[in-house]
């Protein structure tokens, strides 16, 4: 009876480290590929065409909007 073939031997644990490890590394690359990927297929950042609308109450002078400032009322 062979009572040694349940024990693990150098060559067996080289393989399964070697299997975990390509299995990390696949891992790995498929998220770079992933990422760059998604990267890419973003929405620009500034629309290609800009629309100037007027602001609206831009002749509002600080006494009118109430604010005190830094030194209490401004009065």
């Amino acid at each position: 009876m062979k009572s040694y073939r349940k024990y693990t031997t150098y060559e067996k644990e080289r393989k399964v480290f070697a299997t975990i490890m390509l299995l990390i590394l696949v891992i790995i690359l498929a998220w770079g590929v992933f990422e760059v990927v998604s990267m890419n297929n973003q929405a620009p950042a500034w629309p290609g065409e800009v629309k100037e609308y007027p602001m609206a109450n831009a002749k509002i002078s600080w006494v009118q909007t109430h604010h005190p400032g830094p030194w209490g009322s401004g009065d």
